[in-house]
């Protein structure tokens, strides 16, 4: 075995680990449990963020790790991550923190007007990147029809 897949194969399965780990912690409890106790929530809230974090960072590690032994073959990555920065950019530039109305709800669940603003640029950095999944598929589609 050569070492990039021994590389894949522990970075999927430390993956797989961390989703059975977090689907254990969520589908664990009844949702009498839940509903009684907002402990629960808050609990399974923090676990998903640093399962997200671990996660983030195993993406990178295992990322920068490919780019050093395989540079020329990255070149395309790189430039995915370059457009993926300008399109959050995009879209946090386009994100308000939710108003005056929305702020004393945001203060009493603990969330900060920054906060607010990088949910709404997340959600509108999902909607950007699938609106052109879909027209990169239509035009692909449009594409093999003229061929």
């Amino acid at each position: 075995m050569n070492q990039g897949r021994i590389i894949r194969l522990a970075y999927y399965a430390i993956v797989a680990i961390l989703v059975i780990m977090g689907f254990a912690r969520i589908f664990g409890h009844s949702v009498e449990e839940i509903e009684a106790d907002n402990n629960y929530v808050n609990l399974l809230v923090n676990q998903s963020v640093y399962f997200g974090y671990i996660t983030m960072a195993l993406v990178v590690i295992v990322s920068l790790i490919g780019m050093v032994t395989h540079f020329k073959q990255s070149i395309w990555a790189l430039i995915g991550v370059g457009v993926l920065l300008v399109v959050f950019w995009i879209a946090w530039t386009m994100s308000t923190s939710g108003g005056p109305e929305f702020i004393d709800r945001f203060a009493q669940m603990g969330l900060t007007e920054g906060e607010s603003r990088m949910s709404e640029a997340g959600i509108r950095t999902m909607f950007i990147l699938g609106g052109l999944a879909i027209l990169g598929a239509l035009a692909s589609g449009v594409k093999g029809l003229f061929e």
